[in-house]
């Protein structure tokens, strides 16, 4: 199969976890034109954020099929996905995927691209299941053809993390991530007291993401905590909470055994956030760790005050926009950024940083730069892009 015969390259995507940021990835890149060169079908764990991807790509001709969210009856899955059709290439995205589908892709010959949407820390290879973790999945990257990283601190980690199993430098591929900006600056305010039931002099701070303990979501209950205990007239921080995961109900009974239920609300996954975003008072985002952080280009792309931990990858993003940043896995410090944000408002210099600088977050320079490893790794199949 190449192009000369009048067929497009067959790309396989696979991963193991498409939400949040991997599904805003696909989502965005995939969206973009350079990719109707290419016959893509991606394939994925089922749920109601697969469905939103599934409605979001048909109109651009790119194929989303799903499987059992079981990770062994996935892993079955994925083998048959892989091997009944001639692929040109695989597209991995994350680690759990990449794992997942090196064997077929060793065993047919197939190029393999991995992205890397994560990163790894040292606590996490303590013990000798970590270990045995660390060493299968640097074997598996070893043997990617190529290793798509999407960030510079990002890359750094992976090679910290993975030298030692023989990872080569040279096939890691750094292309930073990139979002739809103009949908984040151009979305609609809504009403967020009265759609979700919140005190009108609230204010509302926008939690958002998958409830898993990297997110940090604890430290924004310890600080939400400690400011209701304070005098503070009738204005009290609200949390609104959207998305979902295994720890979410483990969250809410958290927040109910600390007596500040009241003070949250959590609000299933929703396709289009860009409204809520541009709608709250601010944005916490306390990840203890992330590989690049789609959700900081999109709140700074709307204009939304913004408060982040000072992971190295967040403070790449965040260099010289009004965004506060605070210690990560501090709830105390997190306390303190809110309520500065509470008495003094960043909103309008937020807005006016969104104005100028949002461009820097382009979509399009992601989709160019991998359609390029494609091209890349396809070789003579590769299509020529005007």
């Amino acid at each position: 199969m190449n192009a000369g015969e009048g067929t497009k390259p067959k790309i396989a995507v696979v991963a193991k976890w498409p939400v949040g940021g991997i599904r805003t990835w696909m989502r965005d890149v995939y969206s973009d034109a350079v990719f109707r060169k290419f016959d893509i079908t991606i394939f994925v764990p089922s749920g109601p954020e697969v469905e939103s991807l599934e409605s979001d790509l048909k109109a651009h001709e790119i194929s989303v099929k799903s499987g059992s969210q079981s990770s062994g009856t996935f892993m079955r899955q994925i083998a048959m996905f892989l091997c009944r059709q001639r692929w040109s290439l695989i597209h991995s995205h994350g680690f759990a995927a990449g794992v997942m589908a090196t064997p077929i892709a060793v065993i047919r010959r197939i190029p393999h691209l991995i992205t890397q949407h994560d990163v790894l820390l040292p606590s996490q290879f303590t013990d000798l299941r970590g270990r045995l973790i660390r060493r299968i999945i640097g074997t598996c990257l070893a043997k990617a053809t190529l290793v798509h990283s999407v960030g510079h601190a990002a890359a750094a980690n992976l090679m910290e993390n993975f030298a030692a199993c023989h990872l080569a430098e040279e096939n890691v591929r750094i292309i930073r991530n990139g979002i739809d900006a103009e949908r984040f600056w151009n979305a609609a305010p809504i009403d967020i007291r009265r759609q979700y039931d919140l005190p009108e002099n609230s204010f509302v701070v926008g939690f958002f993401g998958r409830f898993m303990a990297q997110k940090g979501f604890r430290y924004l209950v310890e600080a939400i905590e400690s400011i209701a205990k304070q005098d503070l007239g009738s204005a009290k921080p609200y949390v609104l909470a959207v998305g979902g995961g295994g720890y979410r109900a483990r969250e809410e009974r958290e927040v109910k055994a600390r007596g500040i239920a009241e003070f949250f609300r959590f609000v299933d996954f929703t396709p289009n956030i860009a409204s809520i975003i541009k709608s709250v008072d601010a944005v916490a985002m306390p990840s203890l760790w992330e590989a690049s952080g789609l959700l900081a280009m999109e709140v700074l792309s709307a204009g939304t005050p913004f408060i982040c931990s000072d992971y190295p990858n967040f403070l790449e993003l965040v260099a010289d926009s009004p965004a506060r940043t605070v210690r990560a896995g501090s709830g105390t410090d997190l306390a303190a950024a809110i309520l500065s944000e509470m008495k003094v408002s960043s909103k309008v210099a937020a807005e006016d940083w969104a104005k100028r600088h949002r461009s820097s977050f382009n979509v399009q320079k992601t989709a160019l730069g991998i359609s390029e490893l494609y091209r890349e790794l396809l070789g003579s199949e590769a299509p020529v892009f005007s």
